[in-house]
């Protein structure tokens, strides 16, 4: 599994670990204790920034979708400040000198639909040790280098010192299908191209003559992709379905004059006024 990080002149990401780092607080003194305090600054896909030919950040573009796609990093940027807690005690004018370390060991905590690894494990957690460093950028990338990795659904990215969660972010990740070629044939589709909600139109088109499911599909799964011929096939079966708005699509859509005539018609047949307008007809 193959994951990247993270940090500025941190060490990179180790392999994937089961578990999560070991617990890690900070006492100043019996009266003080450290509170760490991480706020989101950017999040996104990422893409790196170099200098001297060395990765040096990312910068953030925000996406409500995340691209599965392999080369892809996703992931966001933090601020992180220590604040210190004082338990008063009665009766005490005592000083105390608060030392804070400027950086301090982290777990980042990725927790993902099911993927399976390369000797065969299935897992929805990922995780590997890291730096936080007070006062600068903190950068949590994934990026994708495996097929195993191509998973669709929500993804949490969390930063944990110890048990506490510092700060998490959730993604919405989807993976990326070919792009359909070109429809030459109704009902003769590819449909592990296509996702699940199309596919559902497809079949209700070609299996149970559902004239709206034939139309949706032309619209949504065919035009939308810029197959014009291709969404003719659809519309046209709409239409002979009994879809009016097919036979105008079929009619709007259609190469030649006398197929523009044929699905007008047949649209005015049904009783469309703007299908009898383009062939100079009244309604029947």
């Amino acid at each position: 599994m193959a994951i990247t990080c993270m940090l500025i002149n941190a060490q990179g990401c180790s392999t994937l670990v089961a578990e999560r780092g070991e617990t890690h607080s900070e006492s100043v003194s019996p009266d003080f204790t450290v509170e760490i305090n991480a706020t989101l600054d950017q999040k996104g896909v990422a893409k790196p920034y170099f200098h001297n030919g060395a990765v040096s950040g990312y910068d953030f573009k925000s996406s409500f979708i995340i691209p599965a796609v392999k080369g892809q990093s996703f992931g966001f940027s933090y601020n992180a400040s220590a604040g210190i807690d004082v338990i008063e005690t009665q009766g005490s004018n005592k000083q105390v000198k608060a030392k804070v370390q400027k950086s301090m060991p982290v777990t980042v905590v990725v927790t993902h639909p099911q993927m399976v690894s390369t000797d065969g494990q299935v897992m929805t957690e990922s995780s590997w040790k890291d730096m936080l460093y007070m006062g600068r950028p903190n950068y949590v990338v994934w990026n994708f280098e495996t097929d195993a990795e191509l998973v669709s659904g929500k993804w949490t990215v969390a930063v944990f010192d110890g048990d506490r969660e510092l700060i998490s972010q959730n993604f919405m990740v989807r993976k990326m299908l070919p792009k359909p070629g070109k429809i030459s044939e109704v009902c003769a589709i590819d449909e592990g191209l296509y996702p699940p909600h199309l596919v559902k139109s497809h079949t209700l088109c070609c299996s149970e003559g559902d004239a709206k499911a034939c139309y949706d599909f032309g619209w949504k799964g065919v035009e939308r992709l810029g197959d014009k011929a291709g969404a003719v096939l659809y519309y046209a079966k709409a239409c002979d379905l009994g879809d009016i708005s097919g036979c105008r699509m079929a009619g709007k859509l259609a190469k030649d004059e006398e197929e523009k005539s044929k699905w007008y018609n047949k649209g005015c047949d049904l009783n469309d006024l703007d299908s009898c307008l383009e062939v100079d007809r009244q309604l029947p």
